[in-house]
């Protein structure tokens, strides 16, 4: 072949590849449609109605309920109780956008004697404890239900699916004032303000005996913190396992 041929071979390729790529741009929304995620149709690469592939939002389908593994009233001095829960997220990268629980207490008899609905931080993937703190009864609580009302699941960022606030040490003594204290580490180059750390006390029996909550007004990244925690009179049954909680919000505006 030669050159005048080669010459002619070469731009009918040329030509013929521009055409395939004003093909494919003018025809663009027909082979890659872009999911609207707000439009109430399932369209794109959606996997339901405004929800899954590329939406932020999850489908109803995609996602499983938080479950509350335990709730206790827990007697702090006479007649006052810390009302606590732990409640547990399976989901790995999603988190519902509104999240709230409800502690109902009954009496022996099966009386609601109390309840309440709080707002709460929704938990990250993982276990994280609830509680009402110094509750007073006019008789003793024998039961404790907890039930969560939870918003729409959305996707949250990879950095919450990892450790931002490491729990480096907790320690517990229990005399006159029982105490415990916990270390914190920020791992991130993130600034964290005004966050809880909870901690629950378990006995040997691995049944929760007491818990606690402090708020941090500020952990600077890379920092690390010891935080304290006192009880007004000493647990009954000796604590031996001790767990602490830092809760971070996944949506800034919680």
């Amino acid at each position: 072949m030669n050159w005048a041929s080669s010459r002619k071979v070469i731009y009918a390729f040329v030509v013929l590849v521009a055409l395939v790529l004003l093909g494919v741009y003018g025809f663009r929304d027909t082979l890659f449609p872009k999911a609207t995620c707000n439009d109430m149709k399932q369209n794109g690469y959606e996997e339901g109605i405004d929800c899954g592939g590329l939406c932020a939002r999850k489908c109803v389908d995609q996602i499983t309920p938080i479950q509350v593994l335990w709730a206790r009233a827990l007697p702090v001095s006479p007649g006052i109780y810390d009302l606590a829960g732990m409640l547990s997220n399976r989901n790995l990268d999603s988190v519902p956008i509104t999240f709230a629980v409800t502690f109902t207490v009954y009496n022996a008899n099966r009386e609601v004697i109390y309840s309440q609905k709080i707002d709460a931080v929704p938990p990250s993937t993982g276990d994280i404890p609830v509680m009402i703190q110094n509750v007073k009864f006019s008789e003793e609580p024998k039961s404790v239900i907890i039930t969560v009302e939870e918003g729409t699941y959305y996707k949250i960022s990879p950095n919450f699916q990892t450790v931002q606030i490491s729990v480096t040490n907790v320690s517990f003594e229990n005399g006159d004032i029982p105490r415990a204290y916990v270390t914190i580490r920020n791992v991130t180059r993130n600034r964290f303000i005004n966050f809880p750390v909870r901690v629950v006390l378990y006995d040997a029996d691995q049944n929760a005996i007491g818990v606690g909550q402090s708020f941090v007004e500020s952990l600077d990244k890379q920092a690390e913190k010891s935080i304290p925690f006192t009880w007004k009179s000493q647990f009954l049954n000796k604590p031996v396992v001790y767990k602490a909680y830092p809760i971070l919000s996944p949506f800034p505006s919680n």
